[in-house]
Order: structure tokens, then C-alpha cells, then sequence
């Protein structure tokens, strides 16, 4: 029902007001199809390598936790806690990007009116 409405409206406006009218639809369309592909990129890339990430620092603290006594007694806590942390870094500067990414088209979506108002005037 929604598209029809749309569909109409510009139709209507298109009749009254001429073909500068499309610019609206086309602006959204261009923005909608922007945000989604990026949000696409997001799902597929971070997503997954912020999974294989936790999937290797759990991994790798279950072993620690297992073989505690021989890491204490060689004296290997320093060198554990550098790989951990290496992990937990990696996964941060993933967060990061996703949190980039996805202020960056919210904002994408923010910028519609200003932007149709440009190309229209």
C-alpha cells in the first residue's frame, strides 16, 4: 500500500510541478540502497572476523587455563597476557570500524533532506 501511496504522490507532483520532482525519489532510493550495502559489508566482514577472533582468544584461554601450573611455574604470564590482549585488540579495532561504519550511514540517512534541497535549488 505504502509504494502505491508514494508512486501517486509523485506522479501528482510530477504533473504540477515537472520533472525536478523525481529528484526526492531518486535521492532516497540512491541513500536507502547506500545504507543497506554498507550495513551488507558490516554483517559480512566485521561481523565474522570479530567472530573468528573470540573464537581464537577462547580457545586460547581455555588452554591457558588448563596448563595455569606450567605457565606459573616457567614464568609465562607476561607473554600469555601479550597474546590475550593482542586478541582483545584486534576485536576492539573491529568494534571500532562497525561503530564507524554504522554512525556513518545513520548519518547517511540524516543527510537526505539537505541533500535533495541541494540538488533542487
Amino acid at each position: 500500500m505504502v509504494p502505491f501511496l508514494v508512486l501517486s504522490i509523485t506522479v501528482i507532483l510530477v504533473y504540477e510541478f515537472g520533472y525536478i520532482c523525481l529528484v526526492t525519489p531518486l535521492v532516497f532510493i540512491i541513500l536507502v540502497w547506500l545504507q543497506y550495502r554498507g550495513s551488507a559489508w558490516c554483517m559480512k566482514y566485521v561481523f565474522a572476523n570479530r567472530a573468528k577472533i573470540y573464537d581464537r582468544l577462547g580457545t586460547y584461554l581455555n588452554e591457558t587455563i588448563k596448563g595455569i601450573k606450567s605457565i606459573k611455574f616457567n614464568g609465562w604470564e607476561d607473554l600469555c597476557l601479550e597474546k590475550i590482549m593482542g586478541y582483545r585488540t584486534a576485536a576492539h579495532k573491529l568494534t571500532r570500524v562497525f561503530l564507524f561504519m554504522h554512525c556513518f550511514f545513520t548519518f547517511l540517512g540524516s543527510l537526505f533532506p539537505p541533500i535533495t534541497t541541494l540538488i533542487i535549488i
